[in-house]
This record gives C-alpha cells, sequence and structure tokens, in this order.
C-alpha cells in the first residue's frame, strides 16, 4: 500500500479502537470485562480485517472487525468520512505563449546519447515549440569536440542559435552541472528543466511544465517512465525496434520511477 493511504488506514484503525475502548452512551454495546473482573481494552492486534468503499458524492466508509485471541466475539465498528460540496478555489486565464524554458543537461562523453537527445529536441523543441533555450555542462574533454559538432550541424541545418555550452575540466558532477547552467543564465525570468541525456520528452510535456511550475512558489516533479535495457526486452528480434516504437507504456518494457524524481 501507498505511504499515503497506508497512513490513511493505521488512522482509521486508530479511530476504530477508540470508538471501541471509549463507546459513547448511545452506542450498543454494554462494557465487556476480562478475565479478572477488568474493562477489556483493544489495541491494534486485535484488528482482524477490514474494507472500505468510497462514493464520490457522499465520502469513504470502512467497515472494521476486532477480535480478542481468547474470545469469540467480534467487534465490528463502521467509520465515516464524508466529502463535503466542491468549493471554487480559482478561475484564471493562464499565457504560457511567452513563456522560455531552459532546458539544462549535464553531461560526460556520451556522445551517442547526446546525438540521440538531439534529433528529439529538433523535433520536439526547434521545429514545434520554438521557445526554449539549451544550455549543455560538459565535464572534461574527451567527446567535447563532438558534442561541438552535433550542436553546429543542428544550428546549421534548423538556424537555431540559442543554446550555451559550457566547458568544464572537472569529474562529472551532475548537481554541479546543473548550478553552473542555471548560474550562466542572465536574461531575466526563466523556467529551467533540469533534465539528463536520455531523457525522451514531447511538445505537450513542455506546456505541462509551463502549467505546473510558478515563479518563486511551485516546482513540477514529473515521474519519469524508466525504460528496460532494450537488447533485453526485444532479444529475440534481430535489432530492436526504432525508439518510436519502444516508448510503450507497459509493464514488460518499463515501470514508472515513482520513488525518485
Amino acid at each position: 500500500v501507498r505511504k499515503d493511504k497506508r497512513d490513511e488506514l493505521v488512522e482509521v484503525i486508530e479511530a476504530g479502537l477508540e470508538v471501541i475502548n471509549n463507546p459513547d452512551e448511545d452506542d450498543e454495546q454494554e462494557d465487556e470485562e476480562g478475565p479478572v473482573g477488568e474493562k477489556l481494552i483493544f489495541n491494534e492486534n486485535d484488528f482482524i480485517e477490514g474494507y472500505y468503499r468510497t462514493e464520490r458524492d457522499k465520502g469513504t466508509q470502512y467497515e472494521l472487525f476486532f477480535k480478542k485471541a481468547d474470545l469469540m466475539e467480534y467487534r465490528h465498528v463502521t467509520l465515516f468520512r464524508p466529502f463535503g460540496p466542491l468549493m471554487k478555489v480559482k478561475n484564471e486565464m493562464i499565457d504560457i505563449t511567452r513563456s522560455v524554458i531552459n532546458i539544462i543537461v549535464p553531461l560526460a562523453e556520451r556522445t551517442e546519447a547526446f546525438s540521440q537527445f538531439m534529433q528529439n529536441f529538433r523535433d520536439v523543441c526547434i521545429h514545434q515549440d520554438k521557445r526554449i533555450h539549451l544550455t549543455v555542462v560538459y565535464f572534461g574533454k574527451e567527446g567535447l569536440s563532438k558534442v561541438k559538432s552535433i550542436l553546429e550541424s543542428i544550428t546549421s541545418e534548423s538556424d537555431f542559435h540559442n543554446y550555451t555550452l559550457i566547458s568544464l575540466n572537472e569529474e562529472f558532477n551532475r548537481g554541479r552541472g546543473l548550478n553552473v547552467g542555471a548560474q550562466a543564465w542572465d536574461k531575466g525570468e526563466v523556467l529551467m528543466f533540469f533534465c539528463d541525456v536520455d531523457i525522451y520528452f514531447s511538445a505537450e510535456f513542455l506546456n505541462s511544465c509551463r502549467l505546473n511550475a510558478e515563479p518563486g512558489k511551485k516546482v513540477f516533479y514529473p515521474v519519469v517512465f524508466s525504460l528496460y535495457n532494450p537488447a533485453i526486452v526485444y532479444a529475440n528480434q534481430d535489432v530492436p525496434p526504432p525508439v518510436e516504437q519502444q516508448l510503450v507504456h507497459k509493464k514488460d518494457s518499463g515501470f514508472w520511477r515513482d520513488f525518485g524524481f
């Protein structure tokens, strides 16, 4: 059970114990006594089972069953968490036409992955979105000339000049790369997308970034779908299919990486 749901169910069980151990006057139950005449006190170990259902216009109903190991009787508690009516909080127009995204990519070596990244960048950011700046923070010297040539070829064929290449003669450090890339921007307010070279995204995703982030107030942490190694997933094929055909959201091809953003 996910932690938020688990915490909710633990709270419900504790509330059920409170009802049993401290009954109201109108509860239909008699005070039960233990073997030496003391009042029976139930604890969480006496919880046997339960179920719940949610009706979207009413609330959530919980049915809980408790039992002492040495007694035959079960205690049944019904709890209800009501929903309130919908209330309007905000109604506003959002204009994202001028919202520029600075995509910051720390990189070391991995020139083949960068070449593939730039193919997707060209299709999505240059041809479709057009409100993008790319900042590449490159660590080390090996592969730097290859990265420069990839960027220059994109520039010549697409007339795209909104990029910055920062070279650091240091050992790769993702956090340092993101920090350097963020500090290099000096053209006013901008939305920064901390990206990795093996991330594939769409034009719709870029608009999600614009809608879900708010200057000084809100950061957007997307959950990515992590693909398994294509050499393993498509081992029975001579060559793996094109990347576009690999991007399938099913449990045989990958998993939602909801434990780390």
